[in-house]
């Protein structure tokens, strides 16, 4: 199976007319389109060449944020006059296919998405080739880089809807790539907080978010100071952004490379996948497809090709005869007693999951310079 091209083929059957592309389309949980993912997906489509797939997806996200223009000058005008914001206030991290917000207890206060939203049009304009899309969504644009500014050092959930009390170096990461990639556009009235924003990031990463020990901490509690059950302590998976794709330092930096091999020897299953952190109990805290393809792209971007092929083929494992791809593989759990109360209440693990077959795409794409000329 060519599972390249059905990963493509199986992007293109789950987004709708309108842009948005499902999470999942067979785990009800996840029958919504999240900024997040769906930045990463249109990001694997243009690398892909498939540039209308992208396109489409963000003129939808373009209209849900003008959709919530009321609500985010609110919350602005809320944060500069002192007033008291409630979580559920703030832009949910995802929304109905149809483009909006779900009615329902989710954990959704997150930033990330909205910074990886602003990364990956740049992206699209740069492989694309089209900056015509800038004449619609520039509104957009600038009401999500006025958000960002103003709540990027807001404690919210962090990439896996956990940890709401603390600050997420993943998080400020995407922030950081998002408002960088856009902070040039002529038409941004706001263009001084943006690179203040931006200034106030990297010395917030660089002051409280290393661990003695070199590597970048999974999260900062929000008083600075770091927690006593170690969760602080540990890396996280979503860390490897920090490198790429939202590349806070150059690849090979100390304390980035640093991060990386932690990561390595914590999280990454030898010849197997990567897992989401140490004290992972979702399904069990199994091995992640996304996650592993991720990690190979890091390889592929600091020369470590055969064990980028060496993920590659893990991920083609997990495959089934359709050539989806799932969320997560329940061979190597961390806690396996926690499995089967996960199913009990959602289900069998999510598969497929369309950000995996994203990353496999990506991941392909890096490597396919190295294999040509191998």
């Amino acid at each position: 199976m060519d599972l390249y091209n059905q990963s493509v083929k199986i992007i293109l059957n789950n987004q709708k007319k309108n842009g948005s592309y499902i999470a999942s389309p067979n785990f009800p949980t996840y029958a919504y389109s999240w900024f997040r993912d769906g930045s990463y997906i249109a990001y694997a489509m243009d690398r892909s060449k498939n540039h209308k797939s992208s396109y489409d997806f963000h003129i939808w996200g373009a209209k849900v944020i003008i959709n919530q223009s009321s609500r985010i000058n609110s919350l602005i005008s809320k944060k500069f006059s002192g007033e008291m914001i409630l979580v559920k206030e703030y832009l949910p991290a995802r929304y109905s296919l149809d483009g909006f917000p779900a009615d329902d207890n989710w954990t959704d206060f997150q930033l990330d998405g909205y910074g990886t939203w602003l990364w990956a049009i740049s992206e699209h304009i740069q492989l694309s080739g089209n900056d015509n899309i800038l004449d619609e969504i520039s509104p957009s644009i600038e009401l999500i880089t006025k958000y960002l500014t103003t709540f990027w050092d807001t404690p919210c959930y962090d990439f896996w809807e956990e940890h709401l009390e603390a600050i997420h170096p993943a998080t400020l990461a995407a922030i950081y790539a998002g408002l960088s990639a856009v902070k040039n556009l002529s038409f941004l009235t706001n263009r001084n907080e943006i690179l203040e924003t931006i200034d106030k990031i990297k010395t917030f990463l660089e002051t409280k978010a290393i661990h003695p020990d070199g590597y970048y901490r999974k999260m900062v509690l929000h008083n600075g100071e770091f927690d006593k059950n170690g969760l602080t302590d540990l890396v996280d998976a979503s860390l490897i952004g920090l490198a790429v794709p939202y590349n806070i330092h150059e690849v090979d930096q100390e304390n980035i490379s640093k991060t990386l091999q932690k990561i390595e020897e914590d999280i990454y299953f030898p010849n197997g996948g990567v897992y989401r952190y140490l004290e992972d109990t979702f399904y069990g805290g199994g091995e992640w497809v996304l996650l592993s393809a991720w990690l190979g792209w890091y390889w592929c971007k600091t020369n470590q090709y055969e064990k980028a092929i060496q993920v590659k083929r893990f991920i083609q494992s997990t495959a089934n005869d359709k050539g989806e791809l799932p969320e997560q593989i329940s061979d190597h759990l961390l806690a396996p007693t926690f499995y089967s109360s996960w199913v009990k209440r959602w289900g069998k693990v999510a598969d497929p999951l369309l950000w995996s077959q994203a990353m496999y795409i990506i991941l392909c794409e890096e490597l396919k310079p190295y294999e040509k000329s191998n």
